[in-house]
């Protein structure tokens, strides 16, 4: 038996539960009527192998939050470990190098030109 990634499963649960037909779900997703119809009895039958969200059901409770006392700079002190962790993200890509003016600077100066100062 075929079984659909578990992102499509929740993609088809959460859009079944919002009330969306089968046809609109194979529209939005690309994912037979067929195939469709067989999760949701699926999900119909057995509701413990639906693929529910961690903050959408009252029975799961939502993963813990980090503590609010860390360090806001990250743990980078080092200019060798700086490089080595750019180095890894960094790998394998495309690096696209823009001459000329920043419009993004442009719009930051004509913003707080405008801006009236409070006196």
């Amino acid at each position: 038996m075929n079984v659909l990634k578990p992102h499509l499963q929740t993609t088809i649960w959460t859009l079944l539960k919002g009330g969306a037909t089968q046809r609109e779900i194979e529209r939005i997703t690309g994912i037979s009527r067929h195939t469709i119809r067989s999760y949701q009895q699926r999900f119909a039958a057995d509701p413990a192998n639906c693929p529910g969200v961690a903050t959408d059901s009252s029975s799961q409770t939502a993963p813990p939050r980090p503590p609010t006392d860390l360090p806001v700079s990250p743990p980078v002190g080092d200019a060798t470990m700086t490089t080595t962790i750019l180095d890894r993200l960094m790998h394998r890509c495309a690096m696209l190098e823009f001459e000329g003016k920043s419009y993004r600077l442009k719009e930051a100066a004509s913003r707080i030109a405008i801006t009236p100062t409070s006196s």
